[in-house]
């Protein structure tokens, strides 16, 4: 399969090299030229988009949108803004068959602890996570008879480079926003790999969560890894707000009736 990846950070280059090592034909874009030779490291053909998405789109099947603001970017610019330009330009690609959009489950909101699912109408707390809302809005309407639109809301990714514990210093206490007692809604990078090659094979269609079903409130979680690392426990600032997108617990009930079966990795 011909598969493009918009968005080259830390999850489209992942994606870039598994599905390439699972025979797709992956196109990686980035909007650097100076990027451009590198990047082959994780796909075949890497393809500037800095002026025009039409190249990247040319001849593909399937169309993964994984972008992240880059400094000084607004969510409005990387994450709307692009939607709409796909938006305009994709009916003009038929061969488009497939469409991915990495969401976030931060568009759920406050729930006070308590479970979410994909039914659970989204309450964005701030301007960013309702800009993330309207994107999705965007990605789904594309959805129609001859091509499908999914939408991965994963939870906080942790993997190689994001572990856990790299978050502490053991030269000094850490103070962390808030009380700790928000539920962790975390998703290991290689479950990604996994559940997005799966939601390609099966065509997944809609909202889908992503995000390990094992949630304990973050202090506890930080208290556990500081003493199994031997570190300071850390303290709270009630008076700083929580970063982390409200209380919940998210579960992934229609990822669970897929099909899917891979068991996902132990946050803790």
């Amino acid at each position: 399969m011909h598969t493009a990846i918009l968005g080259c950070g830390y999850l489209g280059k992942a994606l870039a090299a598994s599905l390439t090592q699972n025979a797709h034909q992956v196109s990686l874009s980035t909007r650097q030229p100076e990027k451009l030779e590198s990047l082959k490291e994780y796909a075949a053909k890497v393809v500037l988009v800095n002026h025009s998405l039409e190249p990247l789109l040319q001849g593909q099947e399937n169309l993964i949108v994984a972008v992240a603001p880059g400094t000084g970017e607004s969510y409005q610019a990387t994450y709307l803004d692009t939607a709409l330009r796909l938006a305009s330009l994709i009916p003009k690609f038929p061969s488009i068959k497939h469409i991915i959009y990495i969401g976030s489950t931060s568009v759920y909101g406050e729930h006070a602890g308590q479970w979410v699912d994909e039914t659970t109408p989204p309450l964005p707390l701030n301007a960013q996570t309702q800009i993330l809302l309207e994107t999705e809005k965007v990605f789904l309407s594309l959805s129609n008879a001859s091509r499908k639109a999914c939408i991965l809301r994963l939870g906080e990714i942790i993997g190689p480079g994001r572990e856990l514990k790299n978050r502490f210093n053991s030269a000094e206490r850490k103070i962390f926003p808030g009380t700790g007692d928000n539920y962790t809604n975390l998703i290991h990078l290689e479950d990604i790999l996994s559940v997005v090659d799966f939601a390609l094979k099966e065509s997944f269609e809609g909202i889908y969560n992503v995000c390990c079903e094992l949630h304990i409130p973050r202090k506890e979680l930080y208290e556990l890894l500081c003493r199994r690392n031997n570190l300071p426990i850390p303290l709270w600032d009630k008076q700083k707000a929580n970063f982390h997108g409200g209380n919940k617990r998210v579960f992934c009930g229609k990822l669970n009736l897929s099909g899917y079966s891979t068991p996902f990795r132990s946050p803790y």
